[in-house]
């Protein structure tokens, strides 16, 4: 059997050492948003950002761009939908305009509280509205396998931030109207229920009734 030759055993490992550099690439994300620093969607931004670079062990980093650093919601829309800019966090509102089924995020009294928002969270159907809306397109297809299951689970905790965050804000803004004297009382949400019942059906006749259902099933 014929020896393999130095620069033959050379390329063999050439090879081998590329490919572990090529699984461990590390990625720099740039994530605009329009709202300032302050905002409870920051807070879960924050979060996020932690999250991925301490589970992808610095393989992962996000820069935040708060306060429209990176343009107005149209031009960040476009330069994402470009690759311009790896990523933004916007309001559903606007991005409903590029993806309709997002409109089921807003259905009116989906969440009644905390915790029925975090199911939601956690369910398959809004994981996959999830993937929709924040990274280009490009840079999901470049993303390993790994990273991409690391920007699902830092998602995931960031948007549950936003709503503890948002929570703390109004418990704190009634205590301070409770300790100035004031009465708060619970008003009978049922007859706006059942007006919102409407929108729900409208959406389900634009989408198709097995989106709607699926969400409406994840709060449950």
């Amino acid at each position: 059997m014929r020896k393999l030759s130095g620069s033959f055993i050379a390329l063999i490992l050439m090879a081998v050492f590329a490919g572990c550099v090529c699984a461990q690439e590390s990625f720099t994300l740039k994530i605009g948003c329009v709202l300032d620093t302050q905002h409870p969607v920051l807070f879960g931004l924050r979060r996020m950002a932690k999250v991925a670079e301490s589970e992808s062990a610095g393989r992962l980093k996000l820069n935040i761009y708060p306060s429209s650093q990176l343009g107005g919601q149209r031009e960040v829309l476009q330069n994402v939908q470009a690759g311009v800019v790896d990523g933004l966090v916007e309001a559903t509102a606007t991005l409903t305009n590029f993806v309709p089924q997002l409109g089921v995020v807003d259905l009116p009294y989906l969440a009644k509280d905390e915790a029925t928002a975090f199911r939601m969270f956690d369910s398959p159907v809004f994981e996959m509205l999830a993937n929709t809306l924040f990274l280009s397109e490009r840079l999901w297809q470049r993303l390993p396998d790994d990273l991409k299951a690391i920007i699902r689970k830092a998602s995931a905790e960031g948007r549950k931030t936003v709503v503890a965050e948002r929570a703390a804000r109004n418990a704190k803004v009634m205590d301070e109207i409770r300790a100035a004297g004031a009465a708060i009382t619970q008003p009978d949400l049922t007859p706006f229920i059942a007006v919102g019942q409407q929108t729900y059906q409208e959406l389900a006749q634009r989408l198709g009734p097995d989106l709607v259902d699926r969400i409406v099933e994840a709060t449950k």
